[in-house]
């Protein structure tokens, strides 16, 4: 959860406002959109039984399609104007700067600060290895960034090879379909051969690229096939979107209660990622079209700067909020109730993490940017 999260590309932080000239408004309030929901379901809300699949997962499912969407954008731009392997490494620099800087000092915080014993264990989350590897329980919410970072090695080197077959868009459709039905199959023949349980997919990480290359084909549909992505950008397309995310969840309720089933069932280990990423893929263009707010209203704007401003944060509030979290909510029984302590986090939460943004996160995307200029335009 790194370009999907925020997007460092755009204007910065100045004072208690966000300049929205060169942002999607829209974009940026389905990002903080999704960070809400991991927020509160790691205070302990959400729909009763929905587990496994939270309400927090359903958020990190919509960072992955938006995460395809905007890094995808700028890959495919990148590698369509110089098709070369130097384009792929100074694309994957650059994702560099804006995921690990961060990520490691994360990572010293929490083994210094929290977890010691793991030892020479650490060397896993290191390499994007905890997955498969060592398990997550050190700090769990790096699970969704192994799978964008090697997404993120894999994507370029996917649209790099069509580009060389054969330069041309229809190369590019054909590598990502292929690339998103080839993970179904094999998710499918995964869970068949070893009666792998929902988590044991949810987290692997070649069987959930399907849902961020459903982001890079969306990207290629607006580079590639603008009049197709204006029927997208609907309100129609969203609204269908919209229906058959609810239906699924509907159904996926049903399927876990009054006994949990969801390990046993086929499709919600299965195709059921894909459904899921499907719809949120069918609204995610109507959201693009929102470019941004223009009100007289004190009250509009106010909100629309705490979106710009979670929405540019959000890196850092993924990775701060469960060891804030940690100190403030000490038991089940909260002492200061629910609320007041909710509200404590997230306000500690929020400053830690534009301290974070501030004074480490832009002086390494500032380096970034000297180091390894972006020769894509954006989407």
């Amino acid at each position: 959860m790194s370009e999907n999260i925020t997007n460092p590309e755009a204007t910065e932080l100045t004072g208690p406002w966000v300049s929205s000239a060169k942002r999607v408004f829209g974009l940026d309030f389905v990002r903080a959109f999704s960070i809400l929901l991991v927020l509160l379901q790691h205070a302990h809300v959400n729909v009763p039984g929905l587990a496994p699949l939270k309400i927090g997962a359903i958020g990190v499912e919509i960072f992955f399609v938006l995460s395809g969407f905007l890094v995808g954008g700028i890959a495919l731009r990148a590698l369509t104007r110089d098709c070369t392997f130097t384009s792929v490494f100074r694309f994957w620099v650059r994702r560099w700067y804006r995921i690990l800087p961060l990520y490691y000092l994360m990572i010293a915080v929490n083994f210094y600060l929290v977890s010691p014993t793991i030892g020479h264990n650490v060397i896993w989350y290191l390499l994007f290895l905890q997955n498969n590897i060592y398990g997550i329980g050190f700090y769990p919410v790096t699970w969704s960034l192994v799978i964008e970072e090697w997404f993120y090695l894999a994507m370029p080197i996917v649209v790099l090879i069509a580009l060389k077959v054969h330069r041309s868009s229809a190369a590019i459709y054909v590598a990502l379909i292929g690339v998103i039905l080839g993970v179904n199959v094999l998710r499918l023949l995964y869970v068949l051969n070893g009666d792998v349980p929902f988590n044991g997919v949810n987290g692997n990480p070649p069987f959930r690229f399907d849902s961020l290359f459903l982001g890079v084909l969306l990207a290629h549909i607006k580079i590639a096939s603008p009049a197709l992505y204006r029927v997208l950008e609907t309100n129609r397309v969203c609204a269908l979107g919209g229906t058959l995310m609810l239906g699924y969840l509907a159904i996926y309720w049903m399927w876990a209660n009054p006994i949990n089933r969801i390990d046993e069932l086929l499709f919600p280990r299965t195709i059921g990622f894909f459904v899921l990423a499907s719809c949120i893929a069918l609204c995610l263009p109507r959201f693009d079209r929102w470019k941004r707010v223009t009100t007289s209203s004190k009250v509009v704007k106010w909100f629309s700067c705490g979106v710009l401003n979670t929405s540019l944060l959000t890196y850092a509030i993924y990775l701060v909020h469960p060891l804030v979290y940690a100190r403030v909510f000490q038991s089940p029984v909260y002492t200061l109730g629910w609320m007041s302590e909710f509200l404590i986090a997230l306000l500690i939460t929020f400053a830690i993490s534009w301290i974070l943004y501030r004074w480490y996160e832009k002086p390494f995307l500032k380096l970034r940017d000297r180091r390894a200029p972006d020769v894509s335009s954006r989407i």
